[in-house]
């Protein structure tokens, strides 16, 4: 929980120290990336509840088909301030044939992420 909390926080911390009030589109981008964040987790939270409701019984996890370069992509995109903060760059070379999984979306971004 704490990857989306430092990433929306440097997102904001980006917009006041650059000014982006002057720069309209690179604000509207720090800002989608806030929301993400925010979005994730709000998820991430909820999983949490609901598990410390339903702690004596089995949790049921959203298994869907997950589109593994999909999510990839957003992994990458939500840590695009970390990474130009960190001076990192990440490069992601992604394949021309589909990949997906069966798992919880949720849960595989978090193991990506972290």
């Amino acid at each position: 929980m704490k990857t989306p909390i430092a990433t929306v926080a440097l997102a904001l911390e980006s917009i006041t120290r650059y000014d982006l009030v002057q720069q309209p589109q690179k604000l509207e981008e720090y800002l989608s990336i806030g929301r993400q964040e925010l979005q994730r987790l709000n998820l991430m939270i909820e999983k949490v509840l609901n598990l410390s409701r339903e702690q004596d019984a089995d949790y049921p996890l959203n298994m869907v088909l997950y589109d593994v370069q999909t999510g990839l992509q957003d992994v990458v995109r939500s840590m695009e301030l970390q990474l130009t903060n960190a001076g990192a760059v990440c490069k992601l070379d992604l394949s021309p044939e589909p990949c997906f999984v069966y798992g919880d979306p949720v849960h595989l971004t978090n193991v990506c992420i972290t």
